[in-house]
């Protein structure tokens, strides 16, 4: 009988154990989740609107917690009246060429520029500013 309480008390205690232990691991999550939603818009019926989504989904627990966040600008269409003169216009582009935007990011980067470069009118003027540890123009 006495070896019986001694095998039914060491499985309580296995239990016990296992459910601590596993009970001090949840509580220490290392990874907080986040969803890609969107973190917020401006209202409908603007001239532009402002989109935020987050470009990760987790951040690491006991870091600095900083996170990227991707913004992105939509303008409404306006239709193009014949009788009104379009205006020329000043842009200018701002490039980071930081160690952050090697690769895919650097390409995006370009081909919006060479995009817009189409776009533009021999009326308009456009300068590009690009910083890295220092700011070229």
């Amino acid at each position: 009988m006495k070896t019986h309480k001694k095998g039914f008390l060491a499985i309580l205690l296995l239990i016990g154990i296992t459910s601590a232990a596993l009970a001090y691991m949840g509580a220490n999550e290392s990874v907080v989740s986040s969803s890609l939603m969107p973190m917020g818009s401006s209202g409908t019926g603007d001239v532009i609107t402002i989109t935020t989504a987050l470009t990760q989904n987790k951040v690491l627990k006991g870091t600095d917690g900083v996170v990227s966040v991707a913004l992105t600008l939509s303008a409404r269409n306006f239709p193009l009246s014949t009788k009104e003169e379009i205006q020329p216009v000043d842009l200018v582009v701002v490039l980071d060429r930081s160690g952050s935007m090697n690769g895919r990011k650097m390409n995006d980067a370009k081909r919006a520029v060479i995009h817009l470069l189409g776009r533009l009118t021999s009326q308009d003027r456009m300068s590009i500013i690009t910083y890295s540890n220092g700011v070229e123009i």
